[in-house]
């Protein structure tokens, strides 16, 4: 039977076609969910750092305004000797920066993003003459979002991929 099948050269281009066509479905379903999870972990990487920066630049001017506020002589250019370790916990705890940076996400259409918002200062850090690490707040932001895929959907398994991204922006103390 097989040998008349080869024989006969009627048909077997649609026979082939037939058994392909699914192989060639399940291929193409797959590079669009990854080229679909790439774009969305592209824009929430985007999304984190740049919020990021808008709050690491509230973060710049809180350290102004505390060192600012302790009235430190006009040619001191290091605001590190005038902010106390009451400044840096009012700074790491300010709820200013996580609403700047909600604002940011809001502005950019991504309100219902999950957050996590870490303002962190490191205690190892070196004085600002120190040769080690310099002395500076550190803001760490977590974005998560799940993302609906198409494969798994019509063929009724999970339909959804978590991805998240990570952005962390130091803002240095000293000059």
């Amino acid at each position: 039977m097989f040998r008349n099948w080869c024989k006969d050269e009627k048909g077997n281009i649609a026979t082939v076609s037939a058994l392909l066509l699914p192989v060639v479905v399940v291929y193409m379903a797959v590079v669009v969910d990854a080229g679909l999870l790439m774009a969305k972990k592209t824009h929430l990487q985007a999304l984190a750092e740049l919020a990021a920066q808008a709050g690491a630049v509230e973060i710049g001017n809180l350290v102004v305004q505390k060192a600012q506020a302790h009235n430190p002589p006009p040619e001191a250019t290091d605001p590190l000797p005038y902010l106390t370790d009451e400044d840096r916990a009012a700074i790491t705890a300010d709820p200013q920066v996580p609403s700047i940076v909600q604002d940011y996400l809001d502005y950019n259409n991504a309100a219902n993003l999950p957050l996590n918002l870490t303002i962190s200062y490191p205690d190892n850090a070196m004085n600002c003459n120190g040769s080690a690490a310099q002395k500076r707040f550190d803001l760490r932001v977590t974005a998560q979002e799940t993302v609906t895929t198409l494969f798994p959907y019509y063929y009724g398994g999970k339909s959804g991929s978590q991805i998240s991204a990570q952005a962390i922006m130091s803002v240095p103390v000293c000059p």
